[in-house]
């Protein structure tokens, strides 16, 4: 008969001390699997929690690479409140051979299991395993106490990880990721959860990873690096959106170039989650959260190659450019201009070819200077002319210098 495990919460978010439990269940109760369940809706609990897509990816995220867990989206499927023991009944309901069925819950949920939706039902169909911090036995509520029952203990090292806690360190702009697992702390920083400034059920844009690529890229330019390169990532990895690849000459370039990456990007509001092989400066991972970047010696970069496994698709930007991003929608007309020249030159360098351009309107013009006494319809008829065809434009051009030629001698004379 399989042994199936049940663990229950709003996991917002899921942290190292979810982990330890998890684990502690496998090999204590010798789960063939075991059930993570991400709360839909909990009635007992009055602070709204994180948009339930969030917490089930960062459920996904925690929990990938061990076979044994199992991530049970019911009561998040499921309308109205979320009481475990109509979990209990669907997954029972739904399984066709019996199975030994276990809840895992912490030892202050145990204290309260009395206040739960029908509790006494609850106790029939499943086998508590209690987590008890060491030193502290499991104290029933008085309710619970007058019911005969059984429990597994599970004896938990002591963690100081909370989830209040997390959340608060997160809103405070404080390193969240020896709290919880890394690609949690990734996601999180990601999406910018549990920020003042962003709602919870945001979602980042795609200026934010636009500013902090732009941001990691000023910091490789700052010192110099060597072959930036960006790659697009969201399709390859729901862990960051943004690979870039840059080179450093010696230890102590690329050393710089990643202090330089991360004041940066901490500069710009990013957060930092890591960083990583700076003892001997040859291969450096900074890991910004939506964005990794990756800080070679040419020999190892060359080595490695990390462009056949990011570099499907390459990101154009612009090296050297002004440090802002450009909107979009003047990205066309910036290409037509030239990088270089300041925006006065390039107001000077347009009325100059406007200048140049202007060749045919000469001759038209000193022959209306001519006539400048005359009426306004004799000026709009000694117009037409030259707007009619191409040709007639053309032949009083050349006929304009035969005309300043005689000019200048009869003011020669005239000295």
């Amino acid at each position: 008969m399989r042994r199936i495990g049940i663990f229950g919460g709003s996991f917002d978010p899921v942290h190292n001390a979810h982990l330890a439990l998890a684990r502690l269940a496998l090999d204590t109760l010798q789960l063939d699997e075991l059930r993570w369940v991400p709360a839909g809706l909990q009635w007992q609990k009055a602070r709204a929690m994180t948009a339930a897509r969030h917490r089930l990816a960062m459920v996904h995220l925690a929990t990938g690479g061990e076979p044994r867990f199992v991530v049970d989206t019911c009561e998040l499927e499921r309308a109205g409140p979320s009481y475990t023991v109509d979990t209990v009944r669907a997954m029972q309901a739904a399984r066709a051979r019996p199975a030994e069925w276990l809840l895992v819950i912490g030892q202050d949920q145990y204290g309260r299991l009395d206040t739960w939706h029908e509790w006494r039902e609850l106790l029939q169909r499943v086998t508590l395993a209690v987590a008890g911090r060491a030193g502290a036995e499991p104290a029933p509520g008085p309710l619970l106490a007058a019911v005969p029952h059984e429990i597994v203990k599970l004896p938990l090292p002591r963690m100081s990880v909370s989830a209040t806690a997390i959340r608060a360190r997160a809103a405070a702009g404080q390193p969240i990721d020896t709290l919880v697992p890394l690609p949690v702390a990734r996601y999180i920083a990601q999406h910018r959860l549990y920020q003042a400034q962003h709602p919870p059920t945001e979602t980042p844009t795609s200026m934010d990873i636009r500013k902090l690529q732009r941001a990691i890229v000023d910091g490789l330019e700052d010192v110099k690096a060597q072959n930036i390169q960006v790659f697009n990532t969201e399709h390859l990895s729901p862990l960051f959106e943004r690979v870039i690849v840059a080179s450093g000459t010696s230890n102590r370039q690329t050393k710089a170039l990643a202090a330089s990456v991360r004041d940066s990007v901490r500069g710009k509001g990013f957060p930092v989650m890591r960083t990583e092989g700076e003892e001997n400066g040859e291969w450096i991972i900074v890991d910004c959260g939506a964005a990794v970047a990756h800080i070679m010696q040419p020999t190892i970069r060359q080595y490695y190659h990390l462009e056949e496994i990011w570099g499907e698709k390459p990101v154009k930007l612009k090296l050297g450019e002004v440090k802002s991003l450009p909107k979009a929608s003047s990205i066309a007309d910036e290409d037509d201009e030239s990088d270089d020249a300041p925006p006065p030159a390039r107001k000077a360098a347009k009325k100059t070819a406007a200048k140049k351009t202007a060749p045919a309107k000469t001759a038209p013009t000193k022959k209306a200077s001519t006539a400048k006494q005359a009426s306004a319809p004799r000026k709009l008829a000694a117009k037409r002319p030259a707007k009619k065809t191409a040709a007639k434009s053309t032949a009083a051009a050349k006929k304009a210098p035969a005309k300043k030629a005689p000019a200048k001698k009869s003011t020669a004379r005239k000295a």
